[in-house]
């Protein structure tokens, strides 16, 4: 699977993973901010750590984008089920 895939597979409309994508990707985020405002870091941690919140910062954009893709979707289907008599 390339990584193109993977990043469309995350942002699928599927609430549970695009949820699950945003909280853990926030806490990866908030988790590395927590460790960067430690003073003695070396700079080898520092990079990793940097990583680490990018990589979390995309899993929550994606989680996003799937359950905004999510809603949409369920705001469009109720939408088509109430014109009908």
């Amino acid at each position: 699977m390339t990584l193109i895939e993977r990043l469309r597979w995350a942002a699928e409309p599927v609430p549970g993973r695009s949820s699950l994508f945003l909280w853990g990707g926030m806490a990866a985020f908030l988790a590395g901010a927590a460790l960067l405002l430690q003073d003695d870091i070396p700079v080898a941690l520092q990079f990793l750590v940097y990583l680490a919140m990018v990589a979390g910062w995309i899993a929550g954009a994606c989680g996003v984008v799937g359950y905004v893709r999510w809603l949409f979707r369920q705001n469009a289907n109720e939408a088509g089920k109430g014109d009908r008599p």
